[in-house]
């Protein structure tokens, strides 16, 4: 069985598509386990419309998930976040890739990107330049059994706990497959500001990410991914454009945001 880990914090706009879209799933033998972190909205009673398995816990997601792992019956995690939307065939193409190999300890699902506005749509290109970067793509799918024994999300991060997780695998030798069935991530209506709001709140917890000893080349500012989908810059300049200009926002953003929290401990 697979176990549908999901985390929330007021999303009651997004979290029906989300919890829909794994029960329409071609593959049936699942539960989904909804940890909500002290919402003020409907998310927790719309979630109770498609599961009874609705927990309260905080602060971070990395507490929520590991929570869910913790509770969950399957000998399988899905880790999906609430503005999140699974193909059809997710669930039966990550089995079907750890049954033909059995070897296969943890699976990485590509992940592409849509939403309202100009903005949204450089975050889906920037998305598309992604595929198949092993510096970014990190794993959602795991054996139970694998991700409990490396101790699961590292819970003092607030971001990027995901590659500190798969750089954990890799020191591990766990080896990680991937499937080529699509998550949809609904990014909503981004904008400048609260893309750099995001990356300073994410920065103000930045000692954390050194103290997890993350691969240098997950930081690097210019990456060879760029250079391998350089025709798709020439064929959208406007949107190459805009994620120069969202990169610049949301790197000044992380630095301040790692600033700050150097004041703070004086």
């Amino acid at each position: 069985m697979i176990s549908c880990i999901i985390n929330t914090k007021n999303e009651e706009a997004n979290i029906a598509s989300c919890l829909e879209s794994i029960t329409k799933q071609s593959l049936q033998d699942f539960e989904i386990i909804v940890v909500d972190n002290n919402s003020s909205d409907r998310t927790k009673e719309i979630s109770r419309q498609f599961t009874d398995k609705v927990y309260n816990k905080g602060p971070e997601r990395s507490t929520q998930r590991n929570f869910g792992a913790k509770t969950s019956k399957g000998k399988w995690l899905l880790f999906i976040d609430a503005d999140m939307v699974l193909e059809k065939g997710i669930l039966e193409a990550c089995l079907n890739l750890v049954k033909k190999d059995p070897e296969i300890k943890a699976v990485v699902i590509p992940e592409r990107s849509y939403g309202i506005g100009f903005w949204a749509k450089v975050k889906s290109f920037e998305k598309s330049l992604y595929l198949f970067d092993q510096h970014i793509e990190a794993p959602r799918f795991f054996d139970k059994e694998v991700f409990l024994s490396i101790g699961g999300y590292n819970e003092k991060l607030i971001a990027s706990e995901d590659w500190n997780l798969a750089d954990r695998l890799g020191q591990n030798a766990t080896k990680v497959g991937r499937i080529s069935t699509f998550i949809n991530h609904n990014e909503g209506r981004i904008s400048l500001l609260s893309s750099f709001r995001k990356k300073f709140y994410y920065g103000t917890n930045i000692k954390y990410y050194f103290q997890a000893s993350l691969s240098p080349k997950r930081y690097t500012i210019f990456r060879q991914s760029y250079i391998r989908n350089w025709k798709k810059f020439v064929l959208q300049p406007h949107l190459g454009l805009g994620f120069l200009v969202l990169k610049t926002f949301e790197t000044l953003g992380g630095f301040l945001g790692f600033v700050s929290s150097l004041t703070k401990q004086k």
